[in-house]
């Protein structure tokens, strides 16, 4: 009885320590300017179902990057599994394609940290081409390039769905 009062207590401690753990990190975060673009990119994702589709169920697979929905289509009786991404506008799209150009086979296969190591080389071409993007544009840019050159590419939200079991044709 002692140690499930102990691990509780341990617990609501812990809680407490999360809490303010993240408040600091948000204090610090203002302090230098930080900005929470996951509102924005959320606001950009690439999914309206129609109208005659029931939405029966929805979730994050990579917050604020992709979202599973899994739609009805009633008068069929057929479920389809849908992806939303973020949409690129075509300036964006088109930024996209001379990164991605440029940046080919610069993150070298035994990086420890490929992430890191795709964005600093991303920043380094945005900086150097001069493009002026606003940081939700760089985000959605480096997510596709990330997708395509360290992930597993068009399927990386199937692949990061913990509840897709099986895929079929």
């Amino acid at each position: 009885m002692q140690l499930i009062s102990l691990f509780r207590r341990k617990k609501r401690e812990k809680g407490k320590e999360d809490k303010f753990k993240n408040e600091e990190m948000r204090k610090k975060k203002e302090k230098v300017g930080v900005i929470d673009l996951s509102e924005e990119i959320k606001n950009s994702l690439d999914f309206t179902p129609p109208q005659n589709l029931e939405i029966v169920e929805e979730y994050w697979v990579d917050e604020p990057y992709s979202k599973i929905y899994i739609v009805l289509d009633p008068e069929n009786e057929e479920y389809t599994y849908n992806v939303a991404k973020p949409k690129l506008s075509d300036d964006e799209r088109s930024i996209y394609y001379v990164v991605e150009e440029l940046i080919a086979d610069t993150v070298p296969p035994e990086a420890e940290d490929k992430e890191r190591y795709l964005r600093m080389a991303f920043e380094n071409i945005i900086s150097d081409l001069g493009f002026n993007l606003p940081e939700v544009s760089k985000e959605k840019i480096f997510y596709y390039l990330k997708q395509d050159m360290i992930e597993y590419g068009p399927i990386t939200p199937l692949m990061k769905d913990r509840f897709l079991e099986d895929i079929s044709c």
